[in-house]
């Protein structure tokens, strides 16, 4: 299988994790992709100006493509560092080639085909997405199959998608975030879209926390600088001790996000159908 992954960052996004030592988002999916299936994967930077696919290059070539998560914004759709990827994200769709993406993959695939995408009126949802709830639709989507109709997820993001392509079916929702998932249909293919991140472990989670420190204390989500150490140190320790029951009581975390097979279940059911 040959799989193109979109890196969603620009060059300076990049190189914030690369400046704290840590994986970059292009290359925490890409290790997965690989994980989950043989396959190969060629990545594009797509937000860095002239950095698109060769000229000449037959995206037709792809058995499917991928987006990551970005701290950009789909809706600032005249950014250099957006408008790439909209066009890129368009002409695969239009060439056949199917997509999946999580979080920005989501957006970007929405703004792409004719949705919108706003910041979302209800907050920042960080740094897990509580009780993301199947809809009727979802609950038969070959996308959750194998999945509970109620769960968490890995999830950082300001925006949201506010209204969908024509055509489209939201798979799941939760008090946050109405659209969580969705079936987007596009002339002979399609894309899988989460607004959540099942690519993301519990440790790279973590370090999202720790990388995000200042906005996450600024919004709330933590009481001071010094709980969320408290607590980054306390889930590193669940990392080290999965099966720890009262560290799992403290974060209020399951299976849905401390077991890969079912964290990633989205990724590895949209690989098995494009087999």
């Amino acid at each position: 299988m040959h799989l193109l992954l979109l890196d969603g960052y620009s060059e300076a996004g990049r190189k914030v994790f690369q400046d704290a030592g840590l994986v970059t988002p292009d290359e925490r999916y890409r290790r997965v992709l690989m994980e989950l299936t043989n396959c190969t994967v060629d990545v594009v930077h797509p937000a860095d100006p002239g950095s698109n696919l060769a000229r000449g290059v037959e995206v037709q070539q792809f058995d499917g493509f991928v987006i990551t998560g970005s701290s950009l914004h789909s809706m600032e759709y005249d950014d250099v560092h957006v408008k790439g990827q909209l066009e890129l994200t368009r002409t695969l769709l239009d060439a056949g080639v199917p997509g999946f993406g999580s979080c920005w993959g989501l957006q970007v695939a929405t703004q792409a085909l004719g949705g919108g995408v706003v910041r979302n009126p209800r907050g920042h949802e960080a740094p897990f997405a509580r009780k993301i709830s199947l809809s009727p639709a979802g609950r038969a989507h070959p996308m959750y199959h194998g999945k509970t109709t109620v769960f968490d997820a890995p999830a950082v993001h300001d925006d949201i998608v506010a209204a969908l392509p024509p055509g489209s079916t939201v798979l799941a929702s939760n008090d946050l975030t109405l659209v969580q998932s969705a079936h987007i249909p596009w002339k002979e293919t399609y894309f899988w879209g989460v607004q959540y991140h099942p690519e993301m472990d519990l440790a790279y989670a973590l370090d999202i926390i720790e990388l995000r420190r200042e906005k996450l204390v600024s919004l709330g989500h933590f009481a001071s600088a010094e709980s969320l150490q408290a607590s980054v140190k306390s889930g590193r320790d669940l990392v080290e001790n999965p099966e720890n029951h009262a560290l799992r009581l403290q974060f209020a975390l399951d299976e849905d996000i401390l077991d890969p097979a079912i964290r990633q279940r989205e990724i590895s059911n949209w690989l098995s159908n494009l087999i």
